[in-house]
C-alpha cells in the first residue's frame, strides 16, 4: 500500500521539528525530505514528488518566484503554518501554530483520511468482528498480554486471533496493520494518537 509523503519546508527549526514529529506519529505518512530555506524547494519537490507540500508563511512567499514559473507545483497539495495571516494562493489546508496538538491533528486526519480510503479495500472486512477489535486495540499500541487482560481471554487466544489476521491480511507489521485499519476505517488516527500518548 502506498504511503503518503510529505516534504516540510519551515524557516523555524523548532516548528519545523515539531510538525514532523507529528506527522511522524500517523502511521502510514512518511516524511521524506525537509528544509528551512525557499532557496532548493524546488529542487527537493522535483526530487522527492511529495504528495503533499508543508510551507511556513515565510517560505511560501520566498518560494512564490518559481511557483509562478512552474504551474505543476501548484498541483502539489500545500499545508500553510500561519499565525493570524489568510493564504494569498490556493490551498487545501491551513496550521495555525498556535493550535492544540488535537486540532492540529484533527486537521491532518481530515486532510489524509479521504487518500487512506481511496486505496482501501472494497468490499466486506475480511476480518471477524472479534478480529476487527484485536486489530485496533494492536494498532493502539497494545500487547498481545495487554489485549488479553482488556478482553478477558486468554494469551493463547489473542496469540491465535493475531496470527489468523496476518494470514488473512498478509501483513506482518504493526505499522502494516495499523495502515489497513485507518483505511478500513477499523481505528481513526485520533484513537491511535491518544493510544500512543503516555
Amino acid at each position: 500500500m502506498k504511503r503518503l509523503t510529505f516534504l516540510i519546508a519551515i524557516d523555524a527549526y523548532l516548528l519545523r521539528k515539531g510538525i514532523i514529529a507529528l506527522l511522524n506519529k500517523i502511521p502510514g505518512i512518511s516524511v521524506i525530505s525537509e528544509t528551512g530555506s525557499a532557496d532548493n524547494l524546488k529542487n527537493l519537490v522535483s526530487q522527492h514528488q511529495p504528495d503533499f507540500l508543508v510551507l511556513s508563511t515565510a517560505i511560501f512567499q520566498n518560494a512564490s518566484p518559481f511557483y509562478d514559473s512552474d504551474y505543476r507545483l501548484y498541483q502539489k497539495t500545500i499545508l500553510i503554518l500561519l499565525t493570524n495571516q489568510e493564504p494569498g494562493a490556493p490551498v487545501r489546508e491551513v496550521l495555525h501554530v498556535d493550535d492544540t496538538r488535537e486540532k492540529l491533528l484533527e486537521t491532518l486526519n481530515n486532510l489524509v483520511n479521504p487518500y487512506f480510503r481511496n486505496h482501501g479495500e472494497s468490499g466486506d472486512s475480511v476480518l471477524s468482528k472479534r478480529e476487527e477489535t484485536i486489530l485496533r486495540l494492536i494498532a493502539r499500541g497494545n500487547t498481545n498480554r495487554e489485549i488479553a487482560g482488556q478482553l478477558f481471554l486468554s494469551l493463547h487466544t489473542v496469540t491465535t486471533h493475531r496470527k489468523n489476521i496476518v494470514a488473512k491480511l498478509g501483513i506482518k507489521s504493526v505499522s502494516g496493520l495499523t495502515v489497513y485499519a485507518i483505511v478500513n476505517n477499523i481505528i481513526s488516527l485520533e484513537e491511535i494518537s491518544s493510544g500512543k500518548e503516555k
